[in-house]
């Protein structure tokens, strides 16, 4: 298996293994997961829970388009759910279904990891931000003509940084040494008030 070889049979890295079946195959089918449990000594009911916990991994075939939405709570402010029902009503499915054809999967997804650039989605495994109707409908007709995913619009694949501000963390500025110097003196201080407590204690003599 292509998968086992490209990650050196490690299974440690099983969840890769399975990211790279799907985005392949569309699904994780059980023959997969019996060759992965072989390769990997791995039990079968371990790599079948990990299919099960991830919502990107299936065992029932995907579409050839394979389509999330983040349904984040930011997402739903910014229009997801109308972009969504763009795209389920111009690919003729319903969310979390392919189609009769196989051709597409439109699902809603806790999270996307671009919950500051919504409404958001995931193509393919492809990230896309400001997905409103109208580029909802623009997907639409990309999918409908079997355009490849690498071929749309690159202006879509670019993700804004939305850091408008700089705060303590990526605005202070440290003195070259600072962090060490802090972490000589800690263990004197520490040093200083254990003496002190011993003395105050007295020695084992003093205290009968």
């Amino acid at each position: 298996m292509e998968a086992l070889e490209a990650y050196d049979e490690d299974p440690a890295l099983v969840l890769q293994m399975l990211r790279t079946i799907q985005l392949r195959e569309n699904r994780v089918s059980a023959a997969d997961i019996e060759t992965l449990a072989t390769g990997l000594n791995l039990p079968e009911t371990k790599i079948r829970a990990l299919v099960e916990f991830y919502s990107f991994l299936h065992e029932e075939p995907r579409g050839t388009y394979d389509i999330y939405l983040s349904d984040s709570i930011t997402d739903r402010m910014l229009g997801v759910e109308e972009a969504c029902a763009v795209l389920c009503e111009g690919l003729g499915v319903t969310p979390g279904k392919p189609s009769g054809s196989g051709l597409a999967t439109v699902s809603m997804s806790s999270c996307t990891g671009l919950c500051e650039c919504g409404p958001a989605a995931l193509v393919n495994g492809h990230a896309i931000q400001g997905v409103d109707a109208e580029r909802a409908r623009e997907m639409v007709r990309l999918v409908r003509a079997g355009v490849a995913v690498e071929d749309w619009p690159l202006s879509w694949f670019l993700i804004s940084d939305s850091l408008q501000q700089k705060g303590p963390l990526l605005g202070s500025r440290l003195e070259p040494g600072r962090a060490t110097a802090r972490a000589i003196r800690i263990p004197r201080r520490r040093s200083r008030a254990a003496r002190r407590a011993r003395a105050h204690a007295g020695s084992p003599r003093d205290r009968f």
